[in-house]
């Protein structure tokens, strides 16, 4: 439930991301935690954003790094970077 001018946020793992991939060979392996996790596309949650009367009025991505590299701490980017696995959408009622 939103106020009316309330906004709705998305935040996910896209499905064909790096991480994505690697979460979903872990849930098809019946990982007990992942097995109930369903991953999306961006153009999928964009599509559940237009479904529901909302449009999207930002996007922010993160994690460009690959499962199995070191890891280290690097910034969030403004929109779609095209190679990150984690993607925030902000939407307002249309």
């Amino acid at each position: 439930m939103l106020r009316p001018d309330g906004v709705l946020v998305i935040a996910d793992i896209l499905r064909d991301s790096a991480w994505g991939r690697w979460y979903l060979e872990k849930k098809l392996a019946g990982h007990p935690f992942y097995r109930h996790a369903t991953f999306y596309t961006n153009q999928e949650l964009q599509g559940f954003l237009t479904e529901v009367g909302f449009v999207l009025a930002e996007v922010a991505s993160a994690v460009t790094q690959v499962p199995g590299d070191p890891l280290y701490a690097e910034p969030a980017y403004k929109g779609l970077e095209p190679k990150a696995s984690f993607v925030c959408l902000l939407g307002r009622r249309a």
